[in-house]
């Protein structure tokens, strides 16, 4: 998606349509073999004290970190259940 920068650094798409974004994450979620699953969670499933995945219609989904880049130099991650 192309970028610009504005005011005080703050970045949005050149078409000022957050929805590209959002098709644009979605697009590279089903390019990276993730299946999006809609179900009501009944319970955390926990590792250590810590949240690693979800229980949710008698399956374990478990949560994996998949990293991205925004221009480059800042790097965020994100956890998915996959």
């Amino acid at each position: 998606v192309p970028l610009k920068t504005e005011r005080g650094n703050r970045v949005f798409p050149v078409s000022d349509k957050s929805a590209d974004i959002i098709d644009a994450l979605f697009t590279w979620v089903k390019r990276s073999g993730v299946t999006i699953v809609h179900e009501t969670v009944e319970s955390l499933v926990l590792q250590d004290g810590k949240v690693t995945g979800v229980h949710a219609r008698g399956r374990d989904y478990l949560a994996v970190v998949l990293h991205w880049c925004i221009l480059s130099d800042i790097c965020r991650h994100i956890n998915l259940v996959v």
